[in-house]
């Protein structure tokens, strides 16, 4: 088993050159129960928002149904993405910012190795923002059918975003507080969660987890 060098760094690199990293990825740790076409409106949702420039080159919008978008899929293309669920996702990256844009966003979609209790790890926060002299952790999560009312928390958001606050940190980042942007096609808010209960999360995944990338020593 070939140890991979997990010093501790911001990386400020494209999603390619993210992926390519040998480090093992919060992903790694879940399973998506979602479809296909969820995970496709989810990136265009954050792509809207985070990383415009992206859109043209890795989306194509057609008015064809999410079954025909899917089997026409190619690797390499760009994700077909049908009328009505780009419509979606325009309506969600809207509210996205609408609140995003009442901060200060310093970074974004910012990429970092560091060390995942013994696992040689990497991470990619979707957003750093300032408020009121502090600096947050913002996870952009989109949920179409959230229409307002209590955010439906998943489990495993508590796990990542305490990750990232961990290796973020050990980067040289240091954040005040986590949060969770959670947009719906009508509203978005922040929501707030504890960093300490996140914390716990992310430590016991990990240490669950088998060390397929184990970290070496620092330099």
């Amino acid at each position: 088993m070939t140890a991979i060098d997990c010093t501790p760094q911001i990386l400020r690199i494209s999603w390619a050159e993210y992926r390519a990293l040998p480090h093992r990825s919060w992903s790694s740790l879940t399973v998506f129960d979602g479809s296909p076409m969820t995970a496709i409106r989810g990136q265009l949702v954050h792509a809207l928002v985070l990383e415009p420039e992206t859109v043209d080159r890795d989306f194509l919008r057609l008015d064809v149904s999410e079954d025909d978008a899917l089997a026409a899929a190619s690797p390499g293309a760009p994700a077909i993405v049908p009328d009505r669920v780009w419509q979606d996702a325009e309506r969600m990256a809207d509210t996205a910012w609408d609140v995003l844009s009442q901060y200060d966003v310093i970074d974004r979609e910012l990429s970092f190795v560091a060390e995942a209790w013994g696992h040689a790890a990497k991470g990619r926060a979707d957003a750093i923002i300032r408020a009121g002299g502090e600096t947050w952790l913002c996870d952009l999560k989109s949920r179409a059918g959230w229409w307002g009312g209590d955010v439906p928390l998943r489990d495993e958001w508590w796990g990542q975003l305490g990750w990232y606050h961990h290796g973020l940190a050990q980067a040289g980042m240091r954040c005040d507080r986590i949060v969770v942007l959670a947009a719906g096609p009508r509203r978005a808010q922040l929501v707030e969660l504890d960093v300490a209960t996140c914390y716990e999360h992310a430590e016991a995944a990990w240490r669950r987890a088998e060390v397929l990338t184990p970290a070496v020593a620092w330099r």
